[in-house]
């Protein structure tokens, strides 16, 4: 997982390879170098098992194996809301 897209911007300004998309990556630990730095996904991007997630309409939550909870939802307005949670 590299990030959380919780918006998608279209229109002038934004670079086509990105998709308008700006993703959001909730980290676990110490902020050792710039995140676009991290080119090979080595250090600010964490796996997954589809056994610690959950999807339905308007909702995903899914756990990451650093232990990081992320819950995400939409709202009426088009927009989303995200509530992470650190590892315990």
């Amino acid at each position: 997982m590299r990030g959380f897209a919780l918006t998608h911007v279209n229109g002038a300004g934004c670079h086509p390879g990105a998709a308008g998309d700006i993703p959001i990556m909730p980290f676990a630990g110490p902020i050792t170098s710039s995140p676009t730095a991290d080119t090979t996904d080595a250090i600010y991007a964490s796996t997954f098992s589809h056994d610690n997630e959950s999807a339905r309409p308007g909702r995903y939550t899914v756990t990451l194996d650093s232990g990081v909870k992320t819950d995400l939802a939409v709202t009426t307005r088009s927009t989303s809301t995200a509530r992470t949670t650190g590892p315990e």
